[in-house]
């Protein structure tokens, strides 16, 4: 790996800790190893902890989406970053200290010029605020905030959002908020890997396995009827249906014994959801596809999609979900099992396909899910999983498409014996959202004769 040209022997030390090379397929962005010092200011009574400075620097760190996703340069954090206090300072104005700390970490970036280098390392530029719990009330102009979006004015919402840059901003640099020129040392993408058709059919039925969730923008507003709903994500879920009977799928919608089958919860049996079923006898085995269509976000009536969740990551062969990400909540394992009061337990030894086909998947659902597929002879958790992301922002508009790429893929497979590779995947999914294939390291580097 180049080695990037850092201050502090601590800094370099961060970078190899983080180092990821060859793990990634993109059409349009890589992945990197981004690093830099900075400082957070803080306001308390006495000298922070160790503890309190660095869940300082978190909050701070967090704020890095905003501006990646809204400005020219486009990146987004892995969140798989290290962090090292370099110093915390001697109170120098009343209840305020700064503390100094080293960033080093991984993020998915565009493959274009960046900074002032071209090529495979380079430098571009962070933002940060000066304080992170002052910075969203430094913004207000009356009770509006013209740093952050427009339509989502929280506070709580606003290191997703928030950009120095907007119209009508007030917010200062050197004052408010920081530019930090932090280094980056750019990944190579794998050149030619194939997802494992041959080992997508359970070994038990031999059927191939497809779990699809649409879930509603808004569930309170419109009927859960995906046919005669007027939600945004119910025409993706029409035109997917279509696409696959004209492909050759048998459609029917399950009854309430069928739902039952699938879901031991008697509550999240009450709730309003939809789910139909479409199938294919293929060479390679039948094609079993569960689409659902309800509420899918924590806050909502959504305990039918936990339990079908549950039963997709630890049965099916490939996962799809489509829907909010709740700013990483909505499809958090940890607490979905809080919630629901059952364990999610991933099959280490099965070969599965997820894709959160959501906003920003790339930072929220990487790390999580790959970890719980860890095994004593698999470290990283990806030879038995390659997940599918989204770096930016994703309209829903076009999920149908994107979604379909990957299952027309698996259907030549299974139809014609076909074997299309992730990097011609990555070309056709790629909507301007950096997205992106992790775990695809130890696939095949060419089709399998099976």
């Amino acid at each position: 790996m180049n080695k990037l040209t850092l201050p502090t022997l601590a800094l370099a030390t961060l970078v190899a800790q983080t180092a990821q090379a060859g793990m990634y397929v993109g059409a349009k962005s890589t992945e990197a190893n981004y690093a830099f010092r900075a400082q957070v200011e803080m306001t308390q009574k006495s000298k922070p902890t160790q503890k309190q400075a660095l869940a300082a620097i978190e909050a701070q760190v967090q704020h890095l989406h905003g501006p990646w996703s809204s400005g020219s340069e486009k990146a987004s954090p892995k969140e798989n970053h290290r962090i090292e206090i370099l110093s915390i300072d001697a109170e120098v104005n009343p209840g305020r200290f700064t503390v100094s700390y080293a960033y080093a970490g991984t993020i998915v970036l565009e493959q274009k010029t960046w900074g002032r280098t071209a090529g495979d390392s380079g430098t571009f530029d962070a933002f940060l605020p000066v304080n992170p719990k002052e910075v969203y009330e430094r913004g207000l102009v009356g009770e509006t905030n013209p740093c952050t979006d427009r339509h989502y004015q929280a506070e709580g919402d606003f290191w997703y959002f928030w950009n120095p840059k907007n119209y009508g901003c007030k917010l200062q640099e050197g004052t408010d908020y920081l530019r930090v020129a932090g280094e980056f040392v750019r990944f190579k993408n794998t050149v030619e890997t194939y997802p494992e058709y041959h080992r997508l059919a359970d070994p038990t039925t031999g059927k191939i396995e497809i779990v699809l969730f649409f879930g509603m923008d808004d569930p309170e507003a419109h009927v859960i009827d995906p046919d005669t709903s007027r939600d945004v994500n119910a025409p993706n879920y029409r035109a997917l249906k279509q696409e696959l009977m004209t492909l050759g799928y048998t459609a029917r919608k399950l009854g309430e014994r069928e739902k039952a089958a699938l879901i031991s919860s008697p509550r999240a049996l009450e709730e309003a959801f939809t789910l139909e079923r479409l199938t294919k006898k293929t060479p390679k085995g039948e094609m079993d596809i569960l689409l659902y269509y309800g509420a899918t976000g924590m806050d909502e009536k959504s305990s039918a999609f936990h339990h079908l969740y549950k039963r997709a990551l630890e049965k099916s062969a490939v996962m799809l979900y489509n829907g909010h990400s709740g700013l990483g909540g909505h499809l958090d394992i940890s607490a979905m099992e809080q919630a629901q009061g059952f364990d999610i337990s991933l099959p280490r030894s099965r070969y599965q396909i997820y894709y959160f086909n959501s906003c920003t998947s790339y930072t929220y659902y990487n790390l999580e899910y790959m970890k719980r597929k860890r095994s004593p002879t698999d470290r990283a958790g990806t030879k038995n999983l390659d997940i599918f992301a989204n770096g930016l922002a994703t309209y829903f508009h076009v999920m149908h498409e994107t979604d379909m790429a990957l299952i027309r893929a698996i259907d030549a497979y299974a139809t014609r014996g076909e074997w299309k590779s992730y990097q011609q995947l990555a070309r056709e999914i790629d909507s301007d959202n950096l997205f992106g294939i992790n775990g695809d390291e130890d696939n095949p580097v060419h089709p399998i004769k099976d």
